[in-house]
């Protein structure tokens, strides 16, 4: 489904939420628009695969919350194209999001009949010492959600590879997330880079 080093990425970190291929697209973030950039998420970020692999994934936000990036397996290194980071709080809880066609184009994510070029990918996160703890959406619990009529949305199932594409206002988007978060699992974590992760080139 995605190519060896997008694999290598997703499989470093599982930023996105889409091991065992699984994928939530929203077609609305959580607000209208992004806040200020949060300033604990402003700096860098890193991931290893394994404690003693050479294999990364490094990401940057800036104070104006540009997100860029590198990953590398072996030695291939990919630089990630840099992109917006939206991020915003609501109910209480803190929010990210990322554009759903940059996510799909640099880790090689294969589309089908449900990718519009069009949507985000959104995480729940919080920040404790120096991780940042980001919360994927349950992406079958959605896929039971919308198939029962509870949320609009669109469902699509090939083999063991699952695709929820979110539809409609942004209520039901944001109902449609509350479904997704109330049933995450393994949440995903980034360290503040140590001269040990830092030393990995």
């Amino acid at each position: 489904m995605v190519h060896p080093l997008a694999r290598a990425a997703i499989a470093l970190l599982l930023l996105l939420g889409l091991s065992a291929c699984q994928r939530s697209v929203f077609g609305l973030p959580p607000t209208a628009a992004a806040e200020q950039c949060d300033a604990r998420l402003i700096g860098a970020w890193h991931s290893l695969a394994e404690p003693d692999s050479n294999d990364f994934l490094r990401l940057a936000v800036d104070p104006h919350c540009r997100l860029r990036g590198e990953a590398r397996q072996g030695d291939r290194r990919q630089v990630l194209e840099p992109t917006q980071l939206g991020a915003a709080r609501w109910q209480d809880h803190d929010y990210l999001w990322l554009d759903a066609a940059w996510v799909n184009r640099n880790f090689g994510i294969e589309t089908g009949p449900l990718d519009d070029g069009r949507g985000v990918y959104v995480y729940r996160y919080r920040i404790e010492s120096e991780r940042v703890i980001l919360d994927p959406p349950a992406t079958r619990a959605l896929a039971a959600a919308v198939i029962s009529g509870e949320v609009k949305g669109d469902v699509l199932k090939q083999a063991d590879d699952w695709t929820v594409r979110v539809r409609g206002n942004r209520a039901n988007n944001r109902k449609a997330l509350d479904l997704a978060m109330a049933a995450s699992q393994d949440p995903l974590i980034l360290h503040r880079p140590t001269e040990e992760s830092s030393s990995h080139d």
